[in-house]
């Protein structure tokens, strides 16, 4: 009985699910070496800690991932992303502008998901 519930139950990923699913593989093993490697660990760690702890951490590159999201964001995206990190590094209102920082992220963060989505339609496997 219990088999039967089970393949009842048991959904088949689609194709695009597989491939969302490849595309974190890779992420977490490392395996990303374009900007879309910066986009999944910017969505990622913004999910995680937010912008203020995202800078704290990642402060030795953080010219890089501004280099690599301009890439692959929207502008209106990147604008956000940029105020957060300027007034991170000028150490002015930095909580409150990352904060509404983190806001805007979350209220737009289809949009950054749209993007890993498109790029991981492109994998083959």
């Amino acid at each position: 009985m219990f088999l039967k519930l089970r393949r009842f139950f048991k959904k088949e990923e689609s194709s695009e699910q597989k491939k969302w699913n490849k595309l974190w593989e890779l992420y977490g093993n490392g395996e990303l070496n374009d900007p879309i490697f910066y986009l999944c660990d910017y969505d990622s760690c913004i999910n995680g800690e937010g912008h203020l702890c995202f800078f704290e951490n990642n402060e030795d590159c953080l010219s890089k991932y501004s280099e690599e999201l301009k890439k692959v964001i929207p502008d209106e995206l990147y604008k956000n992303f940029d105020r957060a990190l300027r007034a991170f590094e000028r150490k002015i209102d930095e909580e409150k502008i990352c904060s509404d920082a983190d806001a805007y992220f979350y209220e737009h963060e289809a949009d950054i998901i749209k993007k890993i989505q498109s790029y991981a339609n492109t994998l083959d496997f």
